[in-house]
């Protein structure tokens, strides 16, 4: 109809298309799982992580109840020491502080650089005898700079540890973030790269006492012949949702394939807009960026958000647009961070998904370039 104006209804995260584009292929791998009646630590779950241990290249992995699950006892089956603090970036899920604190840690917040992720200048000033390790981020799929971590890590001998949340494929100088430090956490979620229908994770390691250590703690503290030998907890990945991301992992490289093509899409329409600035360097030779998120600046951000959503696009600004540093939590004191602070005035997540399609793509970019000429 004539002078009707056109709206295309563009949601975040089409949450239904997970399970409806492979509907077949989930009910045969559960239907399949549930007869053997093998529900907890069962085979499916063993053949995931010898699957994750040959896809990023690391010698163990451990199926946990969730990525916040896996950090923590990650951060619980390292020998402990005087040494109380572990330093993470201010851009990050409250579960990366929380793993922290529950494993008996002080945490101590780090400002980001201008693609979001752990500034490594501003890191070394909060260096001192106490630091135990620094948790690396992986934000939005992009990468830390692991060559100055681990350059920071050698001078002052302190520990690294990822939350790969986030950045599940994600590689840095043609290695897979997560198996980079002296432990990984990976999350499962289901609207991350590689995920399941419920919460789950998994912890990935090169040290082997790490494994042995975790393996007994994530099932209630129990060694290999079912004796308690030391303090655990409940944190194991069901069986079921193992043979869900036995099948997804199969899609896996698709799925980022297609994430990177429509990141690209994004940049070729949106470059040449002096409102915008990305966080991330297209054609990077160093970083495999996976596109979890596509977080960009802009300016009028608020105003941006509200345009859009009236024209039927969701759009995200992460963690309700409060840094970690400013939590207001018992026994933790908030700071002022500089480049967070600016960060996270202008920082704004568009759709990107596999069942997002380029002519969506294309009418997000027209609007968003619309709302800058007005």
């Amino acid at each position: 109809m004539v002078g009707v104006l056109y709206i295309m209804k563009i949601s975040f995260y089409n949450y239904k298309s997970l399970y409806v584009n492979n509907q077949k292929s989930y009910l045969r791998k559960i239907d399949k799982n549930l007869m053997t009646g093998e529900f907890i630590l069962g085979k499916e779950l063993e053949k995931f992580e010898e699957k994750i241990c040959k896809y990023l290249d690391v010698k163990y992995c451990l199926g946990t109840s969730s990525a916040t699950s896996a950090m923590e006892i990650g951060l619980a089956s390292i020998p402990k020491n005087n040494k109380t603090e572990i330093i993470l970036p201010s851009h990050t899920f409250v579960a990366t502080i929380d793993a922290i604190y529950n494993a008996g840690f002080k945490p101590i917040v780090a400002d980001i650089d201008n693609s979001g992720m752990i500034n490594c200048e501003k890191l070394i000033n909060l260096i001192s005898n106490r630091t135990f390790g620094i948790l690396a981020v992986n934000i939005n799929g992009n990468s830390c700079n692991y060559d100055n971590l681990k350059l920071i890590s050698k001078k002052y001998n302190v520990h690294i540890f990822e939350d790969n949340a986030q950045g599940f494929g994600t590689k840095y100088n043609n290695n897979f973030t997560g198996g980079i430090g002296i432990f990984g956490a990976l999350s499962f979620y289901p609207t991350k790269i590689l995920g399941c229908f419920g919460d789950g994770g998994a912890i990935v390691t090169n040290n082997y006492n790490i494994y042995t250590n975790a393996k007994k703690i994530r099932n209630h503290g129990r060694n290999i012949k079912g004796h308690v030998d030391q303090w655990g907890t409940n944190s194991r990945l069901d069986n079921v949702q193992a043979a869900i991301l036995n099948y997804n992992l199969t899609k896996v490289e698709e799925t980022i394939k297609k994430r990177i093509t429509l990141a690209k899409l994004y940049f070729e329409l949106l470059r040449n807009n002096k409102n915008i600035k990305f966080t991330h360097v297209a054609n990077n030779s160093v970083i495999r960026h996976t596109f979890q998120n596509f977080e960009i600046l802009v300016k009028k951000r608020n105003k941006l958000k509200n345009f859009l959503q009236d024209n039927g696009i969701e759009t995200l600004i992460q963690w309700k647009s409060v840094p970690i540093n400013k939590l207001k939590l018992p026994k933790f004191k908030n700071s002022v961070l500089k480049i967070t602070s600016n960060y996270f005035k202008y920082c704004l997540c568009l759709p990107i998904n596999n069942s997002l399609t380029e002519k969506e793509i294309h009418y997000i970019c027209k609007k968003i370039n619309l709302f800058y000429t007005k």
